[in-house]
């Protein structure tokens, strides 16, 4: 909710910076913020600052499965 608040009422500050969670580029991915995009904001990323992150080798034998 704050997300979208924050890309439609302050998206003109362009030194303004939010958090999001793993959860938002889920949304993105399943098109829930109605006419926005990903490729409309500057992302800053961290691999494993999230405790819900699981980082999989590519050539690792065996993955996860995630249902």
């Amino acid at each position: 909710m704050a997300f979208s608040d924050i890309a439609a009422n302050r998206n003109d500050n362009s030194d303004l910076v939010i958090a999001a969670s793993p959860a938002t580029a889920i949304r993105f991915a399943q098109n829930q913020y109605e006419g926005l995009t990903a490729d409309q904001f500057r992302w800053i990323g961290a691999i494993g600052a999230d405790f819900g992150v699981v980082a999989v080798r590519t050539t690792a034998s065996s993955r996860p499965s995630i249902s």
